[in-house]
């Protein structure tokens, strides 16, 4: 393979933080398209990458709406002008149910919840909580949601 054959990706390209998409993402899954977004964050795109690879080698598993729905991205707030690099996933400020943390948490509930993706992330070297057992696992995520519910972020 050749250098001309291969692609290479720069883990801080704007693309990947839905600065294509400033008013809304489209899913990530869908009609044969996999739309790379930003849908952990820390540690970062090697980890998303191994998780989108991981679900494609689920098959028909999941159809490619529940896996989208399992992938959900910060969106960009539409009231604010948007910065020349594009929007950021790591903005520091308000939190809302679209922030980065928000949507992290929430997609880490739902993985826990297949248990195909429960057993891999447990050991998972890329994944800043791998070193856990799937059980604390739940457990950070069951207290972070109850706060989360608790300050009216995220619904039931």
């Amino acid at each position: 393979q050749s250098v001309a054959d291969t692609v290479f990706v720069h883990c801080s390209a704007g693309a990947f933080n839905y600065s294509k998409h400033p008013n809304k993402s489209p899913p990530v899954y869908g009609d044969n398209v996999l739309t790379i977004q930003d849908v952990y964050g820390t540690p970062g795109f090697c980890f998303v990458g191994s998780f989108f690879g991981r679900l494609e080698a689920m098959g028909d598993v999941l159809s490619d709406d529940e896996k989208s729905f399992m992938c959900l991205a910060p969106q960009a707030d539409a009231s604010e002008a948007v910065p020349p690099l594009g929007p950021s996933g790591g903005d520091i400020g308000a939190i809302s149910e679209n922030h980065g943390l928000v949507q992290r948490v929430r997609n880490l509930e739902k993985w826990l919840n297949v248990p195909e993706l429960k057993g891999w992330l447990e050991g998972h070297r890329l994944f800043n909580l791998g070193h856990l057992e799937a059980k604390q696992m739940v457990g950070i995520v069951e207290q972070i949601m109850e706060v989360l519910l608790e300050v009216g972020l995220v619904g039931t």
